[in-house]
């Protein structure tokens, strides 16, 4: 089975999110064929959602999960079976664009095995990120990237929590690189 979580029925904003959300599932996969061949090395997440949650010595904070469907969800944070992970995060806010179209802003944020994904292992992190920002940039679909952020305690800044619930702080070092690219969005809401 395919590592592609996508939304069953989606409509809004979950069209332009889908359809970047394809091409860098495909695009990605080509780019690093040989470390991306499995369908379990590539976790490609749509939007996801703030999901809150209490461990069970009484912490608090939210956790980035997709809809699996029937009011279920899935973490959409690294396992050790995966390579690279993504997954889409929308802002709180939405602005009106021109005519009927909205703007709204969003995160798309990477987990990455630097060391299997790049094999000379010399700035692996730069060379990942170059990569996939090369794929975002030509891929348009109404994405306007506008921020590159490193350290995980910025990147995940909206799911406050996850890092200590998950000690996440370990997947910013050693072969695992995190990181996001902050987007502005103008889409149709009405789109079906």
């Amino acid at each position: 089975m395919a590592q592609l979580y996508i939304k069953a029925a989606p409509h809004g904003i979950d069209i332009p999110i889908q359809s970047m959300q394809g091409i860098l599932y495909e695009r990605l996969r080509a780019i690093w064929c040989n470390a991306l061949s499995g369908d379990a090395d590539y976790k490609c997440f749509a939007r996801t959602e703030r999901i809150p949650y209490r461990s069970a010595d009484g912490r608090t904070g939210y956790k980035p999960a997709a809809s699996a469907g029937g009011g279920a969800y899935e973490d959409a944070l690294p396992d050790d079976a995966a390579k690279l992970v993504s997954f889409f995060g929308v802002g709180d806010r939405t602005f009106n664009g021109k005519g009927w179209m909205k703007q709204t802003t969003g995160h798309l944020v990477f987990f990455a095995d630097t060391c299997a994904l790049e094999e000379n292992g010399y700035r692996a992190d730069d060379e990942v990120r170059r990569k996939i920002y090369n794929v975002l940039h030509t891929a348009g679909r109404g994405f306007t990237f506008t921020e590159q952020v490193t350290g995980i305690a910025q990147v995940l800044r909206e799911y406050g929590g996850t890092q200590a619930e998950r000690g996440l702080y370990a997947f910013d070092m050693g072969k695992w690189h995190c990181f996001r690219y902050n987007f502005e969005l103008v889409y149709d809401p009405q789109d079906y």
